[in-house]
């Protein structure tokens, strides 16, 4: 067996935060980014190519011969509160500013396996304690 990648590690990950606080403010924004990675990976040769063999006949051997990974990502989340009395809380999140979709990819010659988009998410809140 030959060398190859952690499956599910990629080569580089960065997440930083900046967070603001005072006593009736928060905010804080949150980002984070991931390289490319592999989920599976070659370890050794099947019999054939997916597909059609150059013959026509199909092919049914085992595709050990393939990789498959996901693609790279960067996730932007923000929130703040402020808080006028100490009975009242107003909350706004913003989840995936930058409308990330998450696409995984099998074969040498990728195709995409799976692909999901939640877009971008906001949420509004108001909290009173009695």
């Amino acid at each position: 067996y030959g060398d190859g990648p952690w499956l599910g590690a990629s080569p580089n990950a960065v997440n930083f935060t900046v967070y603001y606080e005072t006593e009736k403010f928060n905010a804080r924004i949150s980002a984070s980014q991931r390289d490319e990675y592999f989920t599976t990976y070659p370890l050794a040769s099947g019999n054939c190519d997916p597909g059609l063999q150059a013959n026509g006949s199909p092919c049914d051997g085992p595709l050990i011969n393939e990789t498959g990974g996901s693609k790279e990502t960067l996730n932007v989340d923000m929130s703040m509160r402020y808080s006028p009395t100490k009975n009242v809380a107003i909350t706004f999140e913003a989840q995936n500013l930058t409308d990330q979709k998450s696409e995984r990819y099998a074969y040498t010659n990728p195709v995409v396996s799976t692909y999901s988009a939640s877009g971008v998410n906001f949420k509004l809140g108001l909290r009173y304690k009695y």
